[in-house]
C-alpha cells in the first residue's frame, strides 16, 4: 500500500514501516511470517477475504508474532494515524 516504506532488506528479511491514515485501508496483499512493532497506538481490522474480521488495538510499544498469513486487509479503525515496523523474514 502507498503508506508503505521499506527500511532495509536483504536476501532473508524486509523492513517495513506502515503507517495508515485515519479510516485508511491497505490493498489486498499476503506475507511472510514476520513481528510488528507498533511505534504509534492504532486500533485495527484484519480482514480475511471469506472469513470473519478480526480487530484488536495495538498499543504503542507493543510487539507480536504474525505467521504467514493468506491474502488480507487492514483498516485504521481510529481518528488518529497508526505506525508499525513489520520485520518480515523471507
Amino acid at each position: 500500500p502507498s503508506g508503505d516504506r521499506v527500511v532495509a532488506e536483504s536476501e532473508w528479511f524486509r523492513v517495513v514501516e506502515i503507517r495508515g491514515a485515519p479510516g485508511g485501508e491497505g490493498a489486498l496483499h499476503s506475507h511472510q511470517a514476520s513481528v510488528v512493532y507498533a511505534v504509534e497506538e492504532g486500533r485495527v481490522r484484519h480482514t480475511v477475504p471469506g472469513e470473519a474480521p478480526v480487530e484488536q488495538t495495538l498499543p504503542a510499544g507493543k510487539a507480536a508474532y504474525v505467521p504467514a498469513v493468506a491474502q488480507h486487509t487492514m483498516r485504521n479503525l481510529g481518528a488518529t494515524p497508526t505506525r508499525v515496523v513489520m520485520f518480515e523474514l523471507r
